[in-house]
């Protein structure tokens, strides 16, 4: 599958009651077509992960704090030795989970509108956004948190194949601050730039979850 690098693409809604309405119900049919494209369609691996004893599934649902304190039980060694799943004191790869209320957890004020490096706190860092075609579905893919170097050289329009490498995990400095991770989000709506929200409000979360599609039908089934 080939992807396009998508760059500043302007997108102007206007839609009231009845028509607001007609639009939802057209975004959530596209979103049933494309889990039906997804579902029919065999993807490159996102990031080499390695066995799931050195993975672990964040669960932000109860605050940044109770999510990353230590566990006792086990000791690693012997968990890896038994094949069990990694915990959070044991892992050395994380997941984070999509649709998850995440209370407390972004603090930081987050801009309306961005262009080329997104360098606040709390921010992507450098990002890229693939542009593809998916059976028939034209969809979006954002990657935040990258190093600069992913984004050196490249440009609007570039087209990468299957299996390229197209970017690397940020350090903090670089990457708004976050440990070094890889943020990955599907859009069904084409962005105004290469920004996604990546958090919404209750208010907006179950059309965001029409417009963002869970991103393990790309990536795989990496939690149950």
């Amino acid at each position: 599958m080939r992807r396009r690098l998508v760059g500043a693409l302007l997108l102007v809604h206007c839609c009231s009651g009845d028509d607001a309405t007609a639009a939802v119900a057209v975004t959530a049919q596209l979103a049933e077509t494309f889990a039906a494209a997804c579902n029919a369609t065999d993807f490159h691996a996102l990031v080499d992960l390695p066995a799931a004893k050195y993975v672990h599934v964040m669960d932000f649902s109860r605050g940044i704090e109770a999510a990353i304190s230590a566990k006792r039980g086990v000791p690693c060694v012997l968990r890896r030795l038994a094949r069990r799943p990694a915990n959070s004191r044991c892992a050395r790869w994380y997941v984070g989970r999509y649709d998850e209320v995440r209370r407390n957890m972004y603090t930081t004020e987050m801009a309306s509108f961005k262009a080329g490096y997104n360098p606040d706190a709390g921010d992507y860092g450098h990002v890229i956004v693939t542009e593809h075609v998916i059976e028939g579905v034209r969809c979006w893919m954002l990657f935040g948190h990258l190093d600069s170097a992913s984004v050196a050289f490249k440009r609007v329009g570039q087209v990468v194949e299957r299996g390229e490498r197209i970017g690397a995990f940020g350090a903090s400095h670089e990457n708004g601050g976050w440990a070094p991770h890889v943020h990955f989000q599907v859009s069904l709506i084409p962005p105004a730039t290469h920004d996604m929200p990546g958090v919404v409000s209750a208010a907006q979360r179950d059309r965001a979850r029409l417009e963002y599609p869970d991103p393990r039908l790309i990536a795989g089934m990496l939690y149950t």
